[in-house]
């Protein structure tokens, strides 16, 4: 690992738990302009103030959003996204060196796998990794295998096959799906020689159901 890399992994991870909790900004093109990040410029203020370890932004957020808060709390470069109009697709809108002229830590990339366009997916991921590891700069994956049924897309072999794909091209961080136990995603860990972290998912009554 590149000293770069390993100087912008350590921003990233918290001190204390070793884990990481970042929020996505980044989600007005996938899910449309939601409340709550309609107004982007405060919704971006609380989020910093509540303290998070990274947030998750596209560049246009950034540029002209996160400028007060350089330095205040890292955060990642979202180079793709997914719409309404192409769910299984993540259309790749950045790249490497604008999250180095922008200062992020990482920069990640969406992939849906086990549908249509896995393999062209994968083979952008590929590049994606081959790239940030020439500039110094840790990738992260949001990785799903949501090209299956909406009823298969947690069961703990298709994450673990997500999380494990992910590792052997060589992402840093890879994001996905919770399994629903802990065993279960225990082995999913232990299947990914990357670090694992859990997406949000879906909404819940409660933030009891949350956690």
């Amino acid at each position: 690992m590149t000293l770069g890399k390993q100087v912008r992994l350590n921003r990233l991870i918290n001190e204390k738990s070793g884990k990481i909790l970042v929020i996505a900004m980044d989600h007005a093109i996938g899910w449309g302009v939601l409340p709550g990040i309609d107004r982007i410029t405060e919704a971006v203020e609380k989020v910093v103030q509540a303290g998070p370890d990274a947030i998750t932004m596209l560049k246009g957020t950034a540029q002209r959003v996160f400028a007060p808060y350089a330095g205040t709390v890292p955060f990642i470069l979202k180079c793709s996204t997914f719409a309404p109009y192409h769910p299984g697709y993540d259309a790749q809108v950045a790249q490497v060196d604008e999250a180095v002229r922008l200062g992020a830590d990482a920069a990640a990339l969406g992939c849906t796998l086990c549908g249509e366009h896995q393999a062209e997916l994968l083979k952008a991921l590929g590049a994606f990794t081959r790239a940030a590891d020439l500039a110094g700069m840790p990738t992260v994956t949001h990785i799903y295998p949501k090209g299956l049924p909406e009823e298969e897309r947690y069961r703990e072999e298709h994450v673990k096959y997500a999380a494990r794909a992910a590792a052997e091209l060589n992402v840093d961080i890879v994001k996905t799906f919770y399994t629903g136990d802990p065993d279960s995603y225990a082995r999913v860990i232990e299947a990914c020689p990357s670090r694992v972290v859990v997406s949000g998912g879906p909404k819940l009554p409660s933030l009891k159901d949350v956690f």
